[in-house]
């Protein structure tokens, strides 16, 4: 349903922009691409921090481990 309510909208912008001097409806039509495309990044950003998790633990460790031995190496 969400998607026939779209299309619909999109048919009436289209519309809409046929009607505006073609400077104003390139300008508006590519405010709404870039909308758009902002809008993509910002969900590919979301899903990318959602399948990559990092693992806290062991970075944790390896960075203590680090610290451990350089102050062995600076005490001898």
């Amino acid at each position: 349903m969400f998607l026939v309510i779209a299309i619909i909208l999109c048919m009436l912008a289209g519309l809409g922009l046929l009607m505006f001097d073609p400077y104003i409806a390139g300008l508006f039509a590519f405010a709404v691409i870039a909308g758009c495309l902002f809008k993509i990044m910002d969900l590919l950003s979301d899903i990318h921090k959602a399948l990559v998790q990092e693992k806290p633990g062991r970075i944790k460790q390896v960075y203590e481990d680090y610290l451990k031995e350089k102050d062995d190496r600076s005490v001898k």
